[in-house]
């Protein structure tokens, strides 16, 4: 887990997207209003979303996101703030949202993935219609 401290530390990786630290909840907040707090075994959420811009063997299938570290976080938050505009309803669960994208924002990986291109986001939050979010990852 990082310490208070090295997460701020990093904020300047992530200030063109407009994450900003908040200590009443202990985490990064997005512009679209995401919250990263601590937990996961990550340490944290934003290292736990940051972590599906690997591909990763050891996870038979794995949504990998495109691009850099700053560009999941805008795909992440296009999405919610796609989400919020035409009140897109959680697909399955009460927590769990799938929003296309209509583009290519990652690709399926892991030991079974096929390299296909993936064009929606499944973003999970927290229950109780928080947004503080859980993961978030490309899918088919």
């Amino acid at each position: 887990m990082l310490p208070i401290g090295g997460q701020l530390a990093t904020l300047g990786k992530w200030g063109r997207n407009a994450l900003k630290f908040d200590s009443s909840v202990q985490g990064f907040v997005s512009k679209s209003g995401i919250i990263f707090t601590l937990g996961s075994i990550d340490g944290n959420r934003l290292s736990h979303v940051l972590k599906h811009g690997l591909d990763t063997s050891s996870k038979p299938l794995q949504g990998v996101f495109n691009g850099s570290s700053k560009n999941i976080i805008s795909v992440v938050d296009e999405a919610w703030e796609k989400k919020l505009n035409q009140d897109i309803s959680a697909s399955s669960g009460n927590n769990v949202f799938e929003i296309d994208m209509g583009r290519n924002i990652g690709w399926e990986g892991g030991s079974q993935g096929t390299g296909a291109a993936l064009t929606k986001i499944r973003i999970i939050m927290a229950s109780g219609g928080s947004s503080q979010i859980i993961s978030a990852y490309p899918i088919r």
